[in-house]
């Protein structure tokens, strides 16, 4: 009973998921996004670098600091992005 409370109270400490147009799933915490490279410390092979042409989806459990070229900053999130909801048809009279 105390080891299913345990692992239910354990929150992943690695849970952003970068996806590449190969396919890949890279599952762990981006560090940096600059230069044309995304990193990721994984727990598995260290910091990977990402070329940023080859990310088709980041997904981050967490907001994260953004600095545009322009020089705004601000805090965001990146979510996998959900289907275009459907209006439901006009009812006839």
């Amino acid at each position: 009973m105390l080891a299913l409370a345990l692992i239910l109270c354990v929150k992943p400490s690695f849970a952003d998921v970068v996806e590449t147009k190969s396919g890949a799933r890279i599952v762990g915490k981006v560090v940096a996004i600059d230069g044309g490279t995304v990193s990721v410390d994984t727990n598995f092979a260290g910091t990977i670098a990402v070329k940023q042409s080859e990310v088709t989806s980041i997904t981050t459990d967490a907001p994260v600091a953004v600095r545009l070229a322009s020089g705004t900053a601000s805090m965001a999130g990146f979510r996998p992005r959900m289907a275009p909801s459907r209006s439901p048809a006009p009812m006839a009279r």
